[in-house]
């Protein structure tokens, strides 16, 4: 058997190896009678850890624990969320969780960035779980934070072992010595904040996740009765199909049946928790899946997160404005409940935009006697069995729907802007479907006009043009305002300069590589409420979003696209990735996701099936296997 020690180095942790001795023992010095617990590598069982640790005196408790979260923490986050509970509870809450995340911080210097962040996250878990235990003061959590933001910035194997070196000789000062006063003393003092998160889909499921990671209280409401936003199928559709009337029954889910991801799973998920195949029954494995699975893909997340214990479900947001002190009162009403009121220092919107249709100007659309409905409320094509429908539109919505109801409907026609003349005319492969113009009229007859002098007698026009941003429930007193489907003023799509960083909005770009997106706008706000990075002044980002909203009226970019971030993308997701010192995204993500674009002009009716990039697939895959899921 064998003690063993520790020492630092730029490269890590070595042991030394020290005299042979029984399993245990006393060692005399003066009158102090000192047990030495001894150990082989691996050899003690790791359901006996706390025993083991229990049974330690605390003089000794250092090496052997620390040895422990060594031998166990990077085999699995439950291991080491069992070795830092041990550690935790036989040192006390404040010395342990020192020590323990600075091991954390010390492993993650030689794992790979997924195994790492199990380690923080179940250290994470450990913390709370021993605090709210022994009823201690949960601002300890700010030392999770603060030990966490080195891995997430980059950590270092010297700058970790530096100060678990420090950690180790530690002793406590008769005075009781601060938790923090061990922490760098450049590093900013860290704040958790009372936060509410409206929305409970991809946008809120991840804002809650990076809020809660960086130490903050969460609270997310949910109008529904499950995870996923807009991910969330119902067959129902509202009282009135094309959304004008504002009595009408609003449902909050604009799929259709058949819809498939328009870009693949690789590309689209969270950066530490892939999108990946799963096999097993009741999934689907295509690389485009189908709409189910990306909701049960979000419920995967939630679950592994334990993001669902932070949602009031089937709880309405119907007020959120600024309070007293510069606080937020939020109003929130459950079914057959009275409103209640609650205060939060910080309110971010995670609602969405895929409930408001917005609808184009058509001359005659009052006296057209056919039947139109938004894409907002199409779900199956059997409706239009034997039909004449013309789709207004060309985005990702018209072309599935076009081709869905081509497989019943008598002719469908797509009305479409800024096609190429020599593209107009009926579709390859297609017997029933046509390609036109932009509509120009429509008449008392029935007839549809098309800008390009064609016309068709119609039956149905399914509007296929987009949704408006809307925020019913949000008080700003004018300094958030929607014009023309524009959201301002917001810096960088995010924070209102008037009012940040107390309110935010994740999720508000378009035409984008959406999860990977929400995940770092989610990362920014949530470090910026913990002070760990500054906002310019008010001034300095009223300026920034003025010279965008300048560069957009120079490049002749309309109003209503200011969040389509489509080319611009990548050039914005690293900016927010140096701001908050996390990596950029793969290069394989962004050549996977032009590469998509090329592919679906390229094979429209096939290229979710068909495709030559399995070289990115495979660079994909090598990074996934750095997570453990």
């Amino acid at each position: 058997m064998r003690i063993i020690s520790y020492s630092c180095h730029s490269g890590g942790l070595i042991d030394k190896e020290k005299e042979q001795i029984g399993s245990s023992s006393s060692v005399q010095k003066g009158s102090t009678s000192k047990t030495c617990y001894t150990l082989t590598h691996k050899t003690i069982p790791y359901d006996s850890i706390q025993q083991h640790l229990s049974s330690l005196t605390k003089g000794t408790t250092t090496d052997i624990a620390t040895h422990m979260l060594e031998l166990f923490g990077s085999n699995a986050s439950l291991r080491f969320q069992t070795a830092s509970h041990a550690l935790l509870e036989a040192l006390g809450p404040d010395k342990g969780i020192l020590l323990s995340g600075c091991q954390a911080d010390e492993m993650s210097a030689d794992m790979n960035p997924g195994v790492a962040e199990k380690a923080y996250e179940a250290f994470s878990n450990a913390v709370e779980m021993v605090v709210r235990e022994k009823e201690g003061d949960l601002s300890n959590r700010e030392v999770v934070v603060r030990a966490r933001r080195n891995v997430l910035q980059g950590s270092n194997t010297l700058h970790c072992c530096e100060k678990r070196d420090a950690l180790i000789h530690w002793k406590p000062q008769k005075q009781g010595k601060p938790v923090k006063s061990i922490m760098s003393s450049t590093a900013p003092l860290l704040t958790s904040r009372n936060v509410a998160v409206i929305g409970a889909g991809p946008t809120g499921l991840v804002a809650a996740r990076e809020l809660q990671r960086e130490g903050h209280q969460v609270v997310v409401f949910e109008r529904g009765d499950e995870v996923g936003g807009a991910w969330v199928y119902t067959p129902e559709v509202e009282s009135d199909p094309i959304g004008l009337n504002p009595k009408r029954s609003i449902v909050h889910s604009s799929l259709y049946d058949s819809l498939r991801t328009n870009l693949p799973r690789e590309s689209m998920g969270f950066r530490d928790y892939p999108f990946k195949k799963r096999e097993e029954k009741g999934r689907d494995s295509r690389r485009f899946p189908g709409h189910r699975e990306v909701l049960m893909y979000l419920q995967d997340f939630a679950a592994r997160f334990e993001i669902d214990e932070l949602v009031r479900f089937g709880t309405e947001v119907v007020f959120a404005g600024l309070d007293k002190g510069g606080k937020w009162r939020v109003t929130s009403a459950s079914r057959n409940t009275d409103p209640v009121d609650e205060i939060y220092d910080a309110v971010v919107v995670c609602n969405g935009h895929y409930v408001k249709p917005r609808l184009p100007h058509i001359p005659g659309i009052n006296v057209w006697p056919g039947k139109q409905l938004h894409s907002h409320n199409y779900r199956r094509p059997e409706p239009y069995q034997d039909k004449v429908v013309v789709v207004i539109g060309n985005s990702s919505s018209a072309d599935d729907i076009s081709r869905d109801m081509a497989t019943v409907a008598k002719e469908v026609h797509i009305a479409a802007w800024s096609l190429e003349e020599d593209k107009l005319g009926k579709v390859h492969g297609h017997e029933n479907l046509w390609l036109h113009s932009m509509v120009d009229s429509v008449r008392e007859d029935g007839t549809v006009v098309f800008k390009d002098g064609n016309a068709v007698a119609a039956d149905f026009i399914i509007h296929c043009t987009g949704y408006s941003y809307e925020f019913p429930f949000l008080e700003t007193n004018g300094e958030v305002t929607v014009d023309d489907n524009r959201v301002g003023p917001l810096y960088k799509h995010v924070f209102p300069p008037a009012l940040a960083p107390w309110l935010s909005f994740v999720g508000v770009p378009w035409k984008i590589a959406t999860f990977p997106l929400f995940e770092l706008q989610s990362k920014w706000i949530a470090a910026v409420l913990s002070n760990r990075i500054a906002l310019p002044s008010k001034e300095e980002m009223l300026e920034d979003v003025e010279a965008f909203y300048s560069s957009l009226e120079a490049s002749g970019t309309p109003k209503r696209f200011t969040h389509n971030i489509a080319l611009l993308q990548w050039e914005y997701n690293d900016w927010i990735a140096d701001k908050i010192g996390f990596p950029y995204h793969e290069e394989w993500r962004k050549q996977m996701f032009l590469y998509t674009a090329e592919n679906k002009a390229l094979r429209p009716e096939s290229y979710r099936d068909e495709w030559e990039d399995d070289d990115l697939v495979q660079q994909a895959e090598q990074d996934f296997a750095n997570y453990l899921i």
